[in-house]
């Protein structure tokens, strides 16, 4: 999607910011921080682990972004300094990975957010993620030179302002 904003064929992005981003024709703007836990089927046999450890989490197959995207990193890092699971599908469909996730015993780093819906119907569930609190800032990314119809702007604010009440825990 970067590549399409930067072409103009996409006029702004709203989600996960990409740390390190080192690119003049391109601006990111903070809203809100949006936390990480490692989520499951509700009935998965893991949800009965007091602590998910490495060794638990290698158990059991992943799904994960395409490298490079910001979620790829946070899990990457889960592993990092050690071995990674042996199997992975990686798929950057959030609908097609609850799928998986519904009918397999397979784990994913996930927001709760993303799955509101889905832990409310009791079919998903998660743990928190074994590194403690970790989250992701999501945020707008616009190109530097981009300027925002009235009605883009206006979106922008109220974006803005609900990122404001988000950080404000409102």
């Amino acid at each position: 999607l970067v590549a399409r904003l930067r072409h103009g064929e996409v006029d702004f992005l709203v989600g996960a910011l990409r740390e390190g981003l080192d690119a003049k024709d391109l601006k990111q703007t903070h809203l809100f921080f949006d936390h990480l836990s490692i989520v499951m089927r509700s009935g998965h046999p893991a949800r009965k682990i007091n602590r998910l450890s490495r060794r638990v989490l290698l158990d059991y197959g992943w799904i994960v972004p395409r490298a490079g995207s910001p979620l790829r990193r946070h899990f990457d890092d889960l592993f990092a300094g050690g071995p990674a699971p042996a199997s992975i599908i990686e798929c950057n469909s959030v609908s097609a990975s609850r799928v998986i996730l519904t009918n397999s015993d397979r784990l994913m780093l996930l927001s709760d957010a993303q799955i509101e819906f889905e832990k409310a119907a009791g079919v998903l569930a998660t743990r928190p993620h074994p590194h403690g609190p970790i989250a992701r800032s999501i945020g707008l990314t616009v190109r530097s030179n981009w300027r925002p119809t009235e009605i883009q702007a206006a979106l922008m604010k109220h974006m803005s302002r609900a990122g404001a009440a988000e950080r404000s825990g409102l």
